[in-house]
Formats: structure tokens, C-alpha cells, sequence
């Protein structure tokens, strides 16, 4: 929580009005318009300090793949678009991922596709997270190797991609937990905005 209000303050937003999402829906920032930022090193310092911000806030993780490409020139309206970020942080300082103490061992995957999201590469993204019954252990958006043809093709190659990680995953906590007797599997295909929001969901606001 310190480390994002510590964002906030050095980009003076303090007394900013706060965001409720990272993004602006629809938005065309893989597009070239406009002029270029004057600070590049600026704008690289702050998508770092995202970038570090996101391993204890998957909600961050679409927003900050988007504009980590974006480090060598990036544009006036990249820089707007990392501000609204920094604005979405105020608004959410108290929220961290909420770990259950819950006994049950059940682990849950779910993962969608975006067909040809990247209007430069025409390749999808996709995302996935995993969880240990409420809990969220792992998170993850990227694009996909190849361009798909088909919206059905990048859902196909979005759960080939999960399936290698969650089985990984599955094996993982089976050598480590020693109550294995109760650990079960599940995987569920939902849309990527869902995700976001199932993000949103298993995340709590701490008690400061």
C-alpha cells in the first residue's frame, strides 16, 4: 500500500480525482497520433515501478503489458493513459490479494482470448489466472505467438498455452502440500472482461 501511495504522491495526484478502471474502453493507444512525450525517461521510470507494483496487483497486469511496449518513444497520450493508472491506484490504495485460510484444496484456472487485440501485429492476447480455492496464486496477459485466423483459433491456442502452465502448477502444489487427499482440479473458458472482473472480486481491501 505505501509503495503505490509513494507513486501517487511523486506524480502529484494526491488531490487528483481517482479513476474506477485502469483504461479508457475502446481505446486506440497502439495507434500513431499525436505527439510524441517529452520525458521518455520519465515515462519508462513510472511503467517500471508498475511493472513492480503488478506482482501484488493482477489488475494492473493488462494495463501495464499494454504500455511496458510502448518505453522507447512513447507518445503524449501513453503518458496520459500511465496517469489514469496512477489515478486508478488512488482510488485503491486498501485493495491486495485476500489469501483464504480455507482448508479445502481446490484448484481453479480460468483463461480467455482477445482475437487480434494488437492492431500492429494482428496477434491475440491471452489471459489467465489460478486459484487455490479463493485465493488468487497466479495471473498472467500476453500475446500469443502467432497470428490466429479465427477468434475460435486464439481460444484454442489460449487454452493450449494454459493447460501447460496450469498442469505445471497443479504439480507444483501437489509436491508441496502434504494434504493432497482433498486437492481437485478445474478449468472454466470465460470472457477476458470477466476476467477482469474476477480479478476485481478476489481482491480485498486490507485493513491498514
Amino acid at each position: 500500500m505505501k509503495y503505490a501511495l509513494d507513486i501517487v504522491t511523486e506524480c502529484g495526484l494526491t488531490g487528483s480525482r481517482s479513476y474506477d478502471t485502469h483504461i479508457e474502453q475502446n481505446h486506440t493507444l497502439a495507434h500513431d497520433e499525436g505527439e510524441f512525450f517529452n520525458n521518455p525517461s520519465h515515462y519508462r521510470c513510472l511503467v517500471g515501478r508498475l511493472v513492480y507494483l503488478s506482482i501484488t496487483r493482477p489488475d494492473l497486469s493488462y494495463a501495464v503489458h499494454l504500455l511496458a511496449q510502448f518505453l522507447i518513444k512513447p507518445w503524449k497520450k501513453h503518458w496520459d493513459a500511465v496517469l489514469r493508472v496512477v489515478r486508478y491506484l488512488k482510488g485503491t490504495l486498501g485493495q491486495g490479494i485476500f489469501l483464504n485460510s480455507n482448508p479445502k484444496l481446490h484448484v481453479k484456472a480460468y483463461c480467455d482470448s482477445d482475437w487480434s487485440a494488437c492492431p500492429i501485429t494482428r496477434r491475440s492476447l491471452t489471459g489467465y489466472v489460478v486459484l487455490l480455492e479463493d485465493s488468487l496464486v497466479a495471473w498472467k496477459t500476453k500475446k500469443q505467438e502467432t497470428v490466429s485466423r479465427s477468434s475460435t483459433e486464439a481460444e484454442y491456442c489460449a487454452m493450449h498455452l494454459h493447460t501447460r502452465r496450469y498442469s505445471s502448477f497443479f504439480s507444483f502444489f501437489q509436491c508441496s502440500i502434504s494434504n493432497i487427499q482433498n486437492l481437485t482440479p478445474s478449468f472454466v473458458i470465460i470472457s477476458l472482461h470477466s476476467t477482469f472482473f474476477g480479478i476485481q472480486f478476489f481482491m480485498r481491501e486490507q485493513s491498514i
